[in-house]
């Protein structure tokens, strides 16, 4: 679920569940590995490396498993990221890694 704060209170903008484990499983590894993604910067360039290095550091804990999936969910959405792209004009794009 993503939500702001305002005024103490949680507000919630979304809440993405389903009655299917699977896809909340894969949903919840997406939104965390969005999440470590955007703490390694918005510069191009973005390696394998700098997204480990960011998830050792902020994941601890993380079982092998856990590891697996958000590792998988980070390259799933790079690549959404680049299909399409070249019907876009790159330099005006938010995220460009």
């Amino acid at each position: 679920m993503n939500s702001t704060k305002s005024n103490g209170k949680e507000k919630r903008m979304f809440v993405l569940k389903t009655n299917i484990p699977e896809i909340d499983t894969e949903n919840d590894s997406l939104f965390k590995a969005a999440a470590y993604l955007q703490m390694c910067g918005n510069n191009p360039g973005l390696l394998m490396a700098d997204f480990y290095e960011i998830l050792i550091a902020e994941g601890e804990g993380l079982s092998k498993e856990q590891f697996g999936r958000l590792t998988t969910a980070a390259v799933a959405i790079e690549t959404m990221m680049e299909s399409g792209f070249e019907t876009f004009d790159i330099e005006n794009e938010i995220t460009i890694h």
